[in-house]
């Protein structure tokens, strides 16, 4: 959300002077923004889509600045997976398999410690 702040000083003559702030917060709707953490620790926020007709229409090369985003988050050191999922990404191969979202296997890793004795029991 940006916040804009603004103060007066001046005052009409034949008044007091009275400390008022006047902030003014921009509500973004979430359907036309993506919005991410990045690794370096901002929040940024980009227009997606517009409305155009009561329809959602999506950003020219809106593409393009994910994939830049994305490289951006891997350059500082960061994963890309905040800015591909801030931007709703689905991708599908040609016989229907999920490439993204990750579907991230569990893991079938032993416990360490499991199978650790100091001696014969």
């Amino acid at each position: 959300m940006a916040k804009v702040t603004v103060t007066s000083p001046d005052i009409p003559a034949g008044t007091n002077a009275l400390n008022r702030t006047i902030t003014e917060t921009v509500i973004r709707d979430p359907k036309e923004h993506a919005s991410y953490v990045s690794h370096d620790g901002n929040t940024y926020t980009f227009r997606s889509h517009f409305i155009k007709d009561r329809k959602l229409v999506p950003v020219p090369r809106r593409n393009e600045l994910a994939l830049f985003l994305a490289l951006r988050e891997i350059g500082i050191g960061g994963s890309p997976f905040p800015v591909m999922d801030a931007f709703k990404l689905q991708i599908d191969d040609v016989d229907g398999q999920k490439v993204y979202p990750v579907q991230v296997p569990e893991s079938e890793e032993e416990d360490p410690n499991e199978n650790f004795s100091l001696g014969d029991s």
